[in-house]
């Protein structure tokens, strides 16, 4: 179980995360395929909209788009530019405050 996204990112939130490359990589077959997948990214951002747009201008294309839910937050799928799904998590702007119950990517869920 993941614990809640920071309401407010600070220094104290950031990660970094580095990669190589393997020149014979497969990608994987998300969501039950082969190979599966090997790593899986819940990047949360404040502003949806706007992080879809950066990361399809940086080459990830959507695998599973965002349902409606009635929950607090929500994610879409995607895979980066070699295969590998990761999320786009967000809290819902009417929700902020709060209200609504559960969790729309709990492990064992859609995703």
């Amino acid at each position: 179980m993941r614990d809640s996204p920071p309401r407010e990112a600070t220094k104290q939130h950031l990660l970094k995360c580095g990669c190589s490359i393997k020149p014979d990589h497969v990608p994987p077959d998300w969501p039950d395929g082969t190979p599966p997948q090997q790593i899986h990214l819940d990047l949360w951002v404040k502003e949806f909209e706007a992080a879809h747009e950066r990361v399809m201008s940086l080459g990830a294309r959507v695998l599973k788009p965002a349902e409606e839910v009635d929950t607090l937050d929500n994610f879409q799928v995607y895979a980066d530019p070699a295969g590998h799904p990761f999320c786009l998590c967000w809290i819902k702007k009417d929700n902020e405050s709060g209200g609504g119950e559960g969790d729309a990517h709990e492990p064992g869920g859609a995703a």
